[in-house]
């Protein structure tokens, strides 16, 4: 099959992106002949298909909003687009026009390239596969979060997304994504996505319940390059988080958690600390004892594959519902257990006491007594390790994730 994949970054900038060139690979090597159509920043890739590509809101060397001096022309140009982009969906008809794809897949599509590009698809006869890998269907803010506690008053009416400023803590920003859901429902724009493709059985269940159809929801295991992990059961006596320092990532309990052990067991950092939500962090816990902390910094996959390969179990203490974190896939995947958030997708992933613990939110209380009784388990933390791994090498292998992808190509394909 020729498949587009429509993202709007065409180089690394986080877990999207990182999905999408493993997905190209993927689909690449089974045969299938996959187009990227994208922004035309100066940090992409180079691809013979960036002809195509939509142009940025500001200088290409510009990603984010906050680094662009818009004038109020392109300001008032680039909301329009982020609610309904008619460049993008010419662009992308375009594209279509000439390449003639089977299958049109979208990543992150929303603000620059918009959803425009399903009517464009829709218009032209190519079925719409839409992944998501949040909650921006549902939420304006797309992780359901409000002054750092799970909110879905959405769910009653979007308006309270403007009313609480969600994007951003900014009124223009959240207004915008209000109106492009709002925009686009009124237009039945969604109706002509084929399959929405969500890797967690938590977001299935958001979707149905904030009324998409059922049998158009699709889970699709994450899939972990398992053959570039290498799992080990032994250990030193330390723990890691890795994630980004933040509130909503629960780094804050973390640490008072910590700071009520009773044990030479040391707790590693993988972060940026020079980040404004770093310092609010810091600044929740500046009575905390950091002695047995070991802030490490950013750091390379590779290194931390390798600080994590000799940890005893990692940690993710997120107050939010976070979709499938790969942190946790990829910690498995070396053997390594993991204490979590009972919320969100955390919890189909950790299933308490098979392949980790689960944590009540919030609880320093409790998640310091769960991070006590694994240290003072070892031939627990080695069984939930070794559980860990066979499942991912089961569940979420790049095999398993094309299977089931490709099922769903097929369905669309020849449906349509």
């Amino acid at each position: 099959m020729k498949i587009v994949v429509c993202n709007y970054r065409y180089f690394v900038s986080g877990g999207p992106e990182r999905y999408m060139f493993s997905l190209m690979e993927l689909l690449g090597k089974k045969g299938h002949d996959v187009l990227p159509f994208s922004v035309a920043y100066s940090l992409n890739q180079e691809s013979a298909y960036s002809h195509y590509f939509v142009d940025p809101p500001g200088h290409p060397d510009q990603v984010y909003f906050r680094e662009m001096n818009l004038s109020p022309y392109r300001k008032m140009k680039a909301a329009i687009n982020a609610i309904y982009s008619i460049n993008a969906k010419r662009k992308l008809e375009k594209m279509i026009y000439e390449q003639k794809p089977d299958i049109i897949q979208t990543l992150q599509i929303h603000t620059v390239l918009s959803y425009s590009l399903f009517d464009a698809a829709h218009k032209l006869g190519v079925p719409i596969i839409c992944r998501l890998s949040n909650y921006q269907l549902m939420c304006p803010a797309e992780h359901f979060l409000r002054d750092y506690r799970v909110c879905e008053k959405c769910h009653k009416s979007l308006l309270y997304g403007i009313r609480y400023k969600c994007v951003q803590n900014s009124l223009p920003a959240s207004a915008i994504r209000v109106f492009s859901l709002y925009f686009n429902r009124m237009k039945n724009t969604f109706s002509h996505v084929n399959r929405f493709i969500v890797p967690s059985y938590f977001l299935k269940q958001k979707m149905i319940e904030y009324g998409y159809p059922e049998e158009r929801v699709v889970r699709v295991p994450t899939f972990v390059p398992v053959k570039n992990f290498t799992p080990s059961y032994d250990y030193n006596d330390y723990i890691v988080y890795v994630g980004r320092i933040a509130i909503e990532k629960g780094v804050h309990h973390l640490l008072r958690a910590f700071s009520k052990i009773k044990s030479n067991t040391k707790l590693v950092v993988i972060g940026r600390r020079d980040s404004p939500e770093a310092e609010r962090v810091f600044q929740e816990t500046q009575d905390c004892d950091y002695h047995n902390v070991e802030f490490m910094g950013y750091q390379s996959l590779e290194k931390i594959k390798e600080i994590v390969k000799r940890a005893m179990f990692t940690v993710c203490p997120a107050i939010w519902y976070e979709n499938n974190p790969n942190s946790i896939y990829e910690s498995f995947a070396m053997g390594k257990p993991v204490i979590g958030s009972n919320l969100g997708s955390i919890r189909e992933q950790v299933v308490d006491g098979e392949r980790g613990l689960l944590f009540e939110p919030g609880s320093t209380d409790d998640l310091a007594e769960k991070i006590t009784k694994l240290i003072k388990n070892p031939a627990m933390v080695r069984r939930m390790g070794k559980s860990a791994r066979e499942y991912v090498v089961t569940e979420h292998s790049p095999e398993v994730h094309y299977q089931i992808l490709k099922q769903i190509y097929d369905d669309v394909f020849y449906a349509h």
